[in-house]
């Protein structure tokens, strides 16, 4: 054992943080980070480990690696994954099944969706006419134990930052506080569920940053373009993609873009921002001689975007991550010239990977192609109204919300008898299991 403030690599974090610090620290440390990067896959780290020289090289190098560490949950979802985390359940436990879903009345609901008013989200003038809670989490987690076992004498501090609510709530449970990027005022907020009113010292970094005032950002490659860390097969191909390439290039940065959503979270300032918001919520929350502690959640969006826009493979995909190597090391470097290496403790871990663009990976020899599982729905609905007797009046499956989800129209699956719904369901699941790339279907009524 180095010294008492080893550095914890983890693939996947799914255990209370208690099991995990108490066997490396001698003592508890002042401050725990925990960062979980937004669709991390874990082969990144080892493809591109050569040129990992900065924030990633020194949690290899001093830490204790995970290399095998998994959860068996199949679907690659923000809201899902962080709740996973924090929770150290699966979804059939924690609720959080997908970052949106229909309830039993067919209504779209979102997982950090919250009605009420004392859930109402902080907006620049004052409140949204929504809410955002962790109201739909149905466990406790890591963040909402540690926050029971505060007394006067002793407490710790949870805070969950990001740029997406849905992976700060999932992080910080019910008792932790939750802030993330608001994308129509590019403030970060929380609401008030979280803070009976925005802190001072989130206003004041909101005002100092000016993000709302971006006119262009600049993506530089974080190495130069010609070099060996971006010699990869079908790394300029862009043919697949869903916006035009922006690695290198100058674009445009307001909010309105519609060609490129937003670019400031779609791009390296993305991640740098929320690392920034976070040293100011430990600057503002925590000093060396603080008797109290803290455990600070930082989930980083920005490599997801990119990677739901280009793949996993894509020049700005995987320059992303050699700017998230050099930001991570500034962001620690930060952190421990304040506190010391003794007084804190860093895990880093990831909600989810990503598959290959399937035209890109079928370019490259792989048995891949594309499943649009919405097309299937009229398909399905033809068989159930032709094998099913009496036919429903109506279709029975309703248009897929969410892959891999199917969901059912309830008005019509209730009016069928015991014997109808069992045949409707077995008829879906043959039909499922004769397509191409299904290795088991489960459907649930």
């Amino acid at each position: 054992m180095k010294n008492n403030s080893l550095i914890i690599l983890l693939s996947v974090l799914c255990t209370g943080l208690s099991s995990i610090v108490a066997p490396v620290c001698a003592q508890k440390p002042l401050l725990t980070v925990v960062i979980v990067i937004d669709q991390f896959a874990h082969h990144y780290l080892r493809t591109l480990k050569p040129y990992l020289k900065y924030g990633f090289k020194t949690l290899l190098d001093n830490g204790i690696v995970y290399a095998n560490s998994y959860y068996p949950h199949a679907l690659p979802a923000t809201a899902t994954g962080h709740a996973s985390l924090n929770t150290g359940t699966y979804a059939k436990n924690h609720g959080i099944i997908n970052n949106e879903w229909f309830d039993v009345d067919g209504k779209p609901v979102n997982s950090d969706d919250d009605t009420a008013v004392d859930a109402a989200v902080f907006s620049p003038d004052g409140f949204y006419n929504y809410g955002k809670s962790a109201r739909n989490i149905m466990v406790d987690g890591v963040s909402d134990q540690i926050c029971l076992q505060n007394n006067p004498n002793q407490t710790t501090d949870v805070f969950a930052i990001s740029l997406k609510s849905r992976a700060a709530i999932g992080m910080a449970g019910k008792l932790g506080k939750a802030l993330w990027l608001d994308s129509a005022s590019r403030f970060f907020t929380s609401s008030k569920a979280y803070f009976a009113e925005i802190p001072d010292w989130v206003s004041q970094f909101n005002k100092k940053a000016k993000l709302n005032k971006l006119k262009t950002i600049f993506w530089k490659t974080s190495y130069p373009r010609n070099s060996a860390a971006y010699e990869f097969k079908n790394i300029d191909n862009h043919e697949f993609t869903g916006c035009p390439a922006i690695a290198g290039t100058q674009i445009p940065a307001s909010i309105n873009n519609k060609q490129y959503e937003d670019p400031l979270q779609r791009s390296p300032l993305g991640s740098q921002i929320c690392l920034d918001f976070a040293l100011e919520c430990i600057n503002n929350h925590l000093t060396k001689k603080s008797k109290n502690s803290m455990l600070l959640w930082v989930s980083l969006s920005s490599l997801d975007l990119v990677g739901h826009a280009f793949g996993p493979n894509a020049l700005e995909t995987i320059d992303m991550i050699y700017h998230l190597d050099k930001q991570l090391h500034y962001f620690m470097h930060r952190i421990t010239k304040k506190f010391g290496k003794q007084n804190v403790l860093y895990v880093l871990t990831a909600d989810h990977g990503i598959e290959p663009i399937p035209e890109i990976a079928a370019l490259e020899g792989l048995p891949a192609r594309r499943l649009m599982l919405g097309d299937w729905i009229p398909e399905i609905n033809a068989l159930i109204a032709k094998e099913l007797s009496p036919s429903p009046v109506r279709p029975l499956l309703r248009t897929a919300f969410h892959a891999p989800y199917l969901y059912f129209d309830m008005t019509v699956f209730n009016k069928l008898d015991h014997q109808q719904k069992n045949r409707a369901i077995e008829i879906i699941k043959q039909y499922l299991m004769k397509k191409t790339g299904h290795k088991k279907s489960l459907v649930i009524s």
